[in-house]
């Protein structure tokens, strides 16, 4: 967001941490202007714009006993790791969820929270595990990433507008700074 700001000094963004259903609601409420979430939309006034896919793997704090391991865990092995993840609102938890089921393990959930920075903290200073898109894992110091076999299904994230609703020249601006982001060198900052 630091590159948005210095090119528009004179535009303020707000950004809340918000829930997809959330985002979609507000954008067909005429509340918010632009969200970033994924490309699966279910409102039918929501119009996405795919920006990137992204990877998702276990991430544990230096603390961890398996940080520093380069060579993939197994379900077998996740099964039995004590997680952290966001609460079920989120699309995140339910991709998650859906990998869970799809290869019948069920690990244990010690803490659901509604925000990664919370995530990221409880992790970094624990021994607690979770599952992170990897730019977020390799933009944080004392983080490390652990891909998984089978590896987590890729998702698309993409940027969410109401169809047909006016864009202002701040939404254009910002619309152009997401879209012309290089998203493998991590998150726009």
């Amino acid at each position: 967001m630091e590159r948005f700001s210095t090119r528009y000094p004179g535009v303020t963004l707000t950004v809340e941490e918000i829930t997809q259903d959330r985002i979609e609601a507000k954008l067909g409420a005429d509340e918010l202007d632009v969200g970033i979430a994924f490309a699966d939309v279910r409102a039918a006034d929501i119009d996405s714009r795919a920006l990137f896919d992204e990877t998702l793997s276990l991430v544990v704090g230096d603390p961890h006993p398996r940080a520093g391991q380069q060579t993939p865990l197994t379900t077998r092995d996740l099964q039995s790791l004590p997680l952290v993840l966001l609460t079920t609102a989120f699309a995140t938890r339910l991709h998650i969820d859906r990998y869970l089921r799809e290869h019948a393990i069920t690990p244990p959930i010690a803490i659901e929270v509604s925000s990664i920075g919370a995530i990221i903290e409880i992790v970094r200073s624990g021994r607690l595990a979770t599952v992170l898109p990897d730019a977020v894992s390799r933009e944080q110091q004392g983080l490390s990433s652990i891909p998984l076999t089978p590896a987590l299904p890729r998702r698309t994230a993409a940027l969410l507008r109401r169809n047909g609703a006016y864009r202002t020249a701040a939404v254009r601006a910002f619309t152009e700074v997401v879209s012309t982001w290089d998203y493998s060198a991590g998150w726009p900052t």
